[in-house]
């Protein structure tokens, strides 16, 4: 398993959650965890290569993971650490502004971002 404090959900696998999440709606979660325990991921075959993209998020991140992640209706997501903080999420936001604006600095970009 892979340090999930540095391992970043990509895409493709944040795609596939959604896809996930669609199909089987406010349960999803409950679904998924059932889904790699038993490594039974039917009903999701229409979307290609779903079920394997979600397979990676296990094998990268876990279970105790996906408890803490929380996806959003609109767009993107939030990943709480232990202690119910959005650091991450934070974080996320400061690097996709820094990739957005490559002259602010680190502390310039985390100002804007609380500011928000």
């Amino acid at each position: 398993m892979y340090d999930t404090t540095t391992a970043v959900l990509n895409a493709e696998q944040l795609k596939a959650i959604r896809e996930w999440a669609k199909v089987h709606g406010r349960a999803w979660k409950a679904a998924l965890r059932l889904a790699w325990e038993s490594g039974d991921y039917d009903g999701i075959e229409p979307y290609g290569n779903t079920a394997a993209y979600l397979q990676q998020v296990r094998n990268t991140f876990g279970p105790s993971w996906l408890m803490r992640f929380i996806l959003h209706e609109e767009s993107g997501w939030t990943l709480l650490d232990r202690n119910g903080s959005t650091y991450q999420y934070l974080k996320m936001r400061v690097d996709l502004y820094r990739s957005q604006h490559p002259e602010a600095t680190e502390a310039e970009a985390w100002d804007v971002i609380e500011r928000r």
